[in-house]
């Protein structure tokens, strides 16, 4: 039900397109600040968030309240604004990510024009041998011909079954 893009993300995983920024961040400046998390980063790049939730622990929380709630809740929790808030607050995770990441390319760049050097990046790891990606193809095809006509609730016994069988693939 959740395990989508599985292997688009492992291929990413695998070819090393991810970057930790925290470590590079630790192992490449340093900053009067109380901890090197991105939120107390920012003002070094002048991101200002649009949301109010403070950690992605009061994310987590409000996106648990969420999963629990109904659309009329006794509570009176407006689910709707619940979401977007969580939306909201990815949101500002994503693109304060991606000022970490422009404001460090600048600080690289100031440092090579300084010192009159560059800065070699890590070396490119080799994407995954063709064979491999169209057998992963041929997975998600047959996932999908197993699974395109199961719903997420009330599943009947062969239902099921296909669903499980196509998570094992």
């Amino acid at each position: 039900r959740y395990g989508t893009r599985e292997a688009e993300v492992d291929e990413l995983l695998r070819g090393n397109v991810f970057v930790d920024l925290y470590r590079a961040v630790r192992q490449g400046i340093r900053a009067a600040v109380e901890s090197y998390s991105i939120k107390k980063l920012e003002p070094l790049y002048g991101f200002g968030r649009d949301i109010d939730l403070k950690d992605a622990g009061t994310s987590i929380v409000e996106f648990e309240t969420w999963l629990e709630l109904s659309d009329t809740n006794e509570e009176g929790i407006d689910r709707g604004k619940l979401l977007t808030d969580i939306e909201a607050y990815n949101r500002d995770d994503c693109v304060s990510t991606w000022r970490l990441r422009d404001w460090l390319e600048a600080q690289r760049a100031l440092l090579e024009a300084e010192t009159g050097e560059a800065i070699p990046r890590p070396a490119d790891v080799q994407p995954e041998d063709r064979e491999a990606s169209e057998r992963q193809q041929r997975i998600a095809e047959l996932v999908e011909r197993l699974t395109h006509d199961i719903p997420e609730d009330e599943q009947t016994p062969e239902q099921h079954g296909r669903w499980l069988l196509a998570q094992m693939l």
